[in-house]
């Protein structure tokens, strides 16, 4: 098998990060400490080009990430499934 990419393992570390802390909704981090997976991304990523390619495969995965991670009754738990699913998506997640 092939090791996992810079990208991929920010997603898989931003999915930790919104299960350990919580998921925030209509901001990147509420009082609470809570975060969203775009905070939850830059908070992690090793690397900018890890941080960019994360939230574009993100992004072409669901769409609007904000609004996807804002619906009301979004769990922390459904956020950190679908940062780790994408983070297992075949490499064509990333191509336009």
């Amino acid at each position: 098998m092939k090791p996992l990419e810079k990208w991929q393992l920010t997603l898989f570390a931003a999915a930790d990060e919104v299960e350990t802390r919580g998921l925030a909704q209509g901001t990147w981090r509420d009082k609470d400490d809570r975060t969203c997976p775009i905070a939850a991304i830059n908070a992690v990523a090793a690397t900018p080009e890890a941080q960019r390619l994360a939230k574009l495969a993100l992004a072409r995965k669901i769409g609007n990430v904000i609004a996807w991670s804002d619906m009301p009754g979004r769990t922390a738990e459904e956020v950190a499934a679908m940062l780790r699913s994408t983070a297992m998506a075949p490499v064509e997640v990333l191509a336009a």
